[in-house]
């Protein structure tokens, strides 16, 4: 297992056709755990105090298709 491959990340390919396809539609690379943390802090942190009910795609550009 990769870096990028978590438990989660493995099992969820196993569904699909191609691992390449799923490359492709994240216009930013698969992403590492450590790609996240930035939001997960902020999001836990006094400054997003004011933050509810909103969705923050953390995803490689994913969503942005």
């Amino acid at each position: 297992m990769s870096d990028t491959q978590t438990a989660i990340f493995t099992d969820t390919i196993s569904n699909v056709d191609s691992y390449d396809a799923i490359q492709a539609m994240h216009p930013m690379g698969l992403g590492v755990p450590n790609d996240i943390v930035g939001a997960a802090i902020f999001l836990a942190s006094d400054e997003a105090r004011w933050i509810t009910g909103t969705t923050l795609a953390v995803d490689g550009g994913f969503t942005a298709q």
